[in-house]
C-alpha cells in the first residue's frame, strides 16, 4: 500500500508550499491599522492616525500533524536547498541509521485525527481615511491560497496503517480536503461613537472574490474500511462529493484565469475602555470570512455514492501520471465503484464555503508603551465543500511606541501545538513569525509561519482625549461622535 502513503505525503507536504494562520503579530497592535482587519474590521478604533496606506503584505504558514522532517527548519532547508540529502525514515532503525547529515522524512505515531492546513495571502494597495467625526472608510485588494484537510481517522497514519493486519476493517469516520485561490476587493467601514465610559467601534469588510482554482473531496458518512492482500482497499457504502477546476490540469499550459466569483463580509466590533488612545482595556470581537467561492467556468461535480461495498486495487492506477491525468484516474475510480466511467460526473459547477471563523481579542494597556494581548479565533463549520480554518488561543506581551514595536506571540495552535513567535516593528516595516523557532532552529519541522508588512503612515502624531477636551489622536482635531 505505499502506492497510497506516498501520494498522501506528497499531497500533505504540497501545502507546505502555500503557507498563514493568523499573523497575531501583525493583526494586534494600536499600529496595525489596515493590516488589523484580516483579524478584526473595526481594529483601527484604536489607531492614531486619520489615515494609512499599506504597500505591500505577505503572510505564509503551514502546519500539520502527520509527517514531519527531523533537524531542520524554514531557514535551513531554505539555505541547504540544493544539496540537503533526505532520508525516508520507515526504512532505517536503530540498527541501519540514515546517513549522517539527512534530512529524515517520517511520521508522527500520537493517537490523533489527521489535519493539514496552508494559506499564502498578499494584500496589495490598501487605504483608509477618516471622514468626519465618526465616520473611516477604506478599500483593499488580497490574493488569498487556502488549504486544509481534517478528520482524517489515525488508522491512516503511515506506522499504523502499514502495521495493521489484512482484513480486519476499522472505521473512517467523515473527512474532508480542500484548496482554493482566489483575489478578493473589498471595502471597509468604520464607524465610531463615544459611550459614557469609553469608545465603541463597528467595523465591516465587504468583498467581492474572483475565484481561479478549486479541489475538494468530501466524505460525508462514516463507513468501514478494510487493507486486502496486493496493495487493495475493500469498504464502504461510501459517499463521496468531489470537485475540481479543469484550468491547470494540462502541465505545459500553466495558467491563471478567473473560474467563477463569488461573495464575502466580515463584520466587527471593537469597544475601548477609557480613553480610545490611552485605554485601560480594549475588547473585540469578529466573525470573518462568510462567503462562498462559486466555480462555474472549467468545473466538474462529482458523486460517489454506491450501495454495497467497493474494492480498490491501486495497481490498477500506478500508470496515471498527475495532473494531466487526474480526470482520467476519476473515470476509473468511477467506473470501479459505479461500473460506468462517466456515472460519478454531476454537474459543472460547484461552490466551496471560505473558511469561516469567530474571533475575540483583549488587549490590556499596562502603561509605559507595554500591553498584554489575548486573541481565541476558532473556526466555524460550515459543512460540504468547504474550507477549514484551525483553532488558535494566544497570550501576547507587546511594547508599542510610534517608531518601534516588538511583540512575542505566544500561542497555542488546533489544541495541541504550543508554539511562540516574535515579531517587530520599524515605521511602517513589520516582519515576524509566530513560530519563530520553526524558522530559525533546527528540531522536528511540520510547518512554519512567517509574514511581513510595509506601509506609509502620516510622520506627526498628536495626542487629544476626550475627558482633556481634546479629539483623536491623529493629524487633526478629530472627535468621535458622542450620545
Amino acid at each position: 500500500m505505499k502506492l497510497v502513503a506516498t501520494f498522501s505525503i506528497a499531497f500533505i507536504f504540497s501545502f507546505s508550499q502555500l503557507c498563514a494562520q493568523e499573523q497575531i503579530g501583525l493583526r494586534t497592535g494600536n499600529f496595525a491599522g489596515i493590516n488589523g482587519w484580516a483579524l478584526n474590521p473595526s481594529s483601527h478604533t484604536t489607531t492614531p492616525f486619520n489615515w494609512e496606506l499599506n504597500l505591500l503584505e505577505g503572510a505564509f504558514f503551514f502546519d500539520n500533524n502527520y509527517a514531519f522532517l527531523s533537524k531542520t527548519g524554514l531557514s535551513h532547508l531554505t539555505a541547504n536547498r540544493d544539496n540537503i540529502e533526505f532520508a525516508f525514515g520507515p526504512d532505517y532503525d536503530k540498527e541501519t541509521p540514515p546517513p549522517s547529515g539527512s534530512v529524515v522524512l517520517d511520521f508522527y505515531t500520537n493517537a490523533r485525527k489527521r489535519y493539514a492546513q496552508g494559506l499564502s495571502s498578499a494584500l496589495g494597495p490598501s487605504l483608509f481615511v477618516r471622514i468626519g467625526p465618526n465616520h473611516a472608510i477604506g478599500a483593499f485588494v488580497r490574493g488569498r491560497a487556502f488549504a486544509s484537510g481534517r478528520g482524517l481517522v489515525n488508522d491512516f497514519s503511515y506506522y499504523d496503517y502499514f502495521n495493521r493486519p489484512f482484513e480486519v476493517p476499522f472505521e473512517v469516520t467523515p473527512f474532508s480536503v480542500s484548496m482554493a485561490a482566489w483575489s478578493e476587493y473589498g471595502l471597509n467601514y468604520l464607524f465610531c461613537t463615544e459611550t459614557a465610559t469609553g469608545t465603541l467601534g463597528i467595523g465591516i469588510n465587504a468583498r467581492l472574490l474572483q475565484a481561479y482554482e478549486g479541489i475538494y473531496l468530501h466524505s460525508q458518512t462514516a463507513f468501514p474500511l478494510a487493507k486486502l492482500p496486493g496493495d487493495s482497499l475493500s469498504g464502504g457504502p461510501i459517499e463521496f462529493e468531489y470537485g475540481h477546476t479543469r484550468t491547470n490540469l494540462s502541465a505545459d499550459e500553466p495558467a491563471i484565469r478567473p473560474n467563477g466569483g463569488g461573495a464575502a463580509f466580515d463584520i466587527g466590533f471593537t469597544y475601548v475602555l477609557g480613553e480610545e488612545t490611552d485605554y485601560t482595556w480594549r475588547f473585540g470581537f469578529s466573525i470573518l470570512d462568510v462567503g462562498r467561492l462559486h466555480f462555474n467556468r472549467n468545473a466538474r461535480l462529482h458523486r460517489a455514492a454506491p450501495d454495497a461495498t467497493s474494492a480498490i486495487g491501486f495497481d490498477n492506477y500506478e500508470d496515471f501520471v498527475m495532473p494531466g491525468d487526474y480526470e482520467n484516474m476519476l473515470a476509473r475510480f468511477s467506473s470501479d465503484v459505479l461500473g460506468n466511467p462517466d456515472a460519478s460526473l454531476a454537474g459543472d459547477r460547484f461552490a466551496m464555503w471560505l473558511p469561516a471563523a469567530v474571533s475575540v481579542q483583549i488587549d490590556r494597556n499596562l502603561g509605559a508603551g507595554f500591553f498584554l494581548n489575548a486573541v481565541v479565533v476558532q473556526g466555524i463549520p460550515m459543512g460540504g465543500a468547504a474550507l477549514w480554518r484551525g483553532g488558535l488561543v494566544s497570550l501576547t506581551p507587546r511594547f508599542e511606541k510610534r517608531w518601534l514595536e516588538l511583540a512575542v506571540p505566544i500561542s497555542l495552535y488546533h489544541g495541541n501545538r504550543l508554539q511562540v513567535g516574535v515579531a517587530g516593528r520599524i515605521g511602517g516595516l513589520t516582519i515576524g513569525s509566530d513560530r519563530i523557532g520553526s524558522v530559525l532552529g533546527r528540531t522536528n519541522w511540520s510547518g512554519s509561519d512567517i509574514y511581513a508588512a510595509l506601509k506609509i503612515q502620516p510622520f506627526k502624531i498628536q495626542t487629544t482625549g476626550k475627558k482633556s477636551g481634546k479629539g483623536r489622536r491623529g493629524n487633526g482635531d478629530v472627535k468621535c461622535y458622542k450620545f
